[in-house]
């Protein structure tokens, strides 16, 4: 996963595959039902927060099949915290929480250098302070873009060639766009 933060808080981590994004919020504390949350996904644009006041309000890295993109409110099975035995929120006495958003790629094989664009200018950003994550740029590093269209890349492999393992394949140079290569990614 990668993480993006502002002022050394996570605001959200991503992960992606061929066919979709996934972003994971903590929400607050007292979040309990799905139903206190408000998110809205657009074709190019996201929005996260409660009853008009939004968490996360921007634009997505690429286009969104709306249709097929879903969010959840789901247990926090992968909290550092959850893993040893206080699993229990201490305000509510619930579980920790997590929200997962599931944005369905429409251009599938398409590696997003980022989840969301944010603004990727801190000073005007940090200025105008429209939402959380507009306030630094969060955007992967190169090496960080590779790796993602690397294993990308090896998706497509396995997907198109089952009974291989290619895991610890390694590609020498740059590691070409899995939309185009050897006949690009199948729908």
């Amino acid at each position: 996963r990668y993480r993006f933060e502002y002022n050394d808080n996570t605001i959200y981590e991503f992960e992606q595959s061929l066919d979709d994004v996934t972003i994971y919020v903590i929400p607050p504390p007292f979040i309990t039902k799905g139903r206190q949350i408000n998110c809205i996904i657009s074709p190019n644009h996201l929005k996260l927060g409660l009853q008009q006041s939004w968490f996360l309000n921007e634009d997505t890295y690429g286009t969104v099949e709306v249709d097929a993109s879903t969010w959840t409110l789901e247990d926090d099975d992968n909290d550092e915290d959850n893993k040893s035995k206080d699993k229990i929120n201490n305000d509510n006495g619930s579980r920790k929480k997590v929200i997962v958003i599931t944005l369905t790629k429409a251009n599938r094989g398409t590696a997003w250098e980022a989840a969301l664009k944010g603004n990727p200018n801190a000073a005007a950003a940090a200025a105008s302070a429209t939402t959380a994550s507009s306030a630094s740029s969060n955007t992967m590093d190169a090496i960080s873009v590779e790796q993602v269209k690397k294993d990308l890349l090896l998706e497509k492999f396995q997907e198109e060639n089952p009974g291989f393992d290619f895991r610890g394949a390694d590609f020498n140079g740059s590691v070409p766009d899995a939309r185009k290569f050897m006949g690009g990614v199948q729908y």
